[in-house]
């Protein structure tokens, strides 16, 4: 009977690439493993990561106690939006994060209905129609190593060729219910958007967030996502 040989890792060599960013490779081709400067392998968090690479960015909706209200009329309007972040044909944008919060007006009646709705348009880009704010994006890495592709909007109080929203995310509604009680009610709604599993906007298409009802609302709002082209990804 021969003797039996035990395999080990002598001499197989192991080493990887150290850099800030890792080293994307095409569909089926080899690759090496992403280490630190000091040699230990990157295991952050993968949005961390994205951070540190500078694909990630942030934009905000309304600036220290302004805030925007809900297009030019009372309710949400997908040829009015407060927020619309758009992605070019050839980008894919992977959104992170979305809060806002919204108040109704002072003058809000009994049984009034209020919503915050975030959406996918799955169709088309921002064609630039319409009266608009121009949102400045920031790198969530402050040197920005990379410029931002996608672009934002908000405030949109005339219309824009309308969203079509295919993938609605995330929405909050509110009813209004006045009682003769005296004293005073804190009334605030809330959006919060953290998804599990991340929708791929592949573009051209369109995150879209709304807010109103049968009252006026004004509002905040904060979004951070991920920006690849499709030949990164290779799709």
């Amino acid at each position: 009977m021969p003797d039996m040989q035990l395999a080990t890792l002598n001499g197989l060599d192991l080493t990887g690439r150290s850099g800030v960013t890792p080293a994307r490779a095409g569909e089926g081709q080899s690759n090496y493993q992403w280490l630190s400067r000091d040699g230990a392998s990157v295991s952050m968090p993968w949005k961390q990561a994205l951070v540190l690479e500078g694909r990630c960015f942030h934009v905000q909706v309304g600036a220290l106690i302004t805030a925007i209200a809900c297009g030019s009329g009372t309710v949400p309007e997908l040829a009015e939006p407060e927020l619309v972040i758009s992605v070019p044909t050839g980008m894919v944008m992977m959104p992170l994060a979305v809060y806002a919060n919204s108040i109704p007006a002072d003058n809000f009646a009994n049984h009034d209905d209020l919503a915050m709705i975030l959406g996918i348009d799955r169709s088309q880009a921002h064609d630039l129609s319409g009266t608009s704010t121009t949102e400045v994006i920031y790198n969530m890495r402050t040197d920005a190593p990379r410029s931002n592709a996608c672009t934002a909007v908000s405030a949109v109080t005339a219309d824009m060729t309308a969203a079509v929203m295919a993938m609605e995310l995330l929405r909050t509604d509110t009813f209004m219910e006045q009682t003769t009680a005296v004293g005073s009610l804190d009334v605030q709604m809330t959006l919060r958007y953290e998804p599990i599993a991340a929708p791929m906007l592949v573009g051209p298409a369109m995150l879209v967030l709304m807010w109103g009802g049968t009252s006026a609302t004004t509002g905040f709002a904060q979004a951070t996502w991920a920006e690849w082209s499709k030949a990164e990804l290779g799709i």
